[in-house]
């Protein structure tokens, strides 16, 4: 689908695209994240297919661009989305999800400030 979108848009020759990408592209690793490494290894196999095809919109814009001498398609990567259906472990979740949590408790015990530290 995601590759249909962009063979569309540059056939109806639209101005500017964005893909939003999501980290589950990158392999695995206890290292942080670096650009360079977007498409080094597989991503983890429990979203294998859709790191993948994050992968594949990515590389097709990149190369419409350079086939056709323009620079209309990019993708940004968003590290963490949060919603409903997110996980929000205290062991598992990432420094935003744990905010949310952190001041959802807050908010349903009526208390007046919510502490938050950290080592960087």
């Amino acid at each position: 689908m995601g590759l249909n979108v962009l063979d569309k848009c540059r056939k109806w020759d639209v101005k500017k695209v964005v893909s939003a990408l999501t980290s589950c592209a990158y392999s695995p690793s206890d290292e942080p994240l670096k650009e360079e490494d977007f498409l080094v290894g597989i991503p983890h196999k429990s979203v294998e297919a859709h790191g993948l095809a994050k992968r594949n919109i990515f590389t097709y814009g990149k190369l419409l661009n350079h086939q056709y001498k323009r620079n209309i398609f990019c993708s940004a990567l968003f590290n963490t989305s949060y919603g409903p259906f997110d996980n929000y472990n205290e062991t598992k979740t990432k420094v935003v999800g744990s905010f949310i949590k952190k001041f959802e408790k807050a908010k349903e015990q009526c208390e007046d400030k919510v502490v938050c530290w950290g080592t960087r």
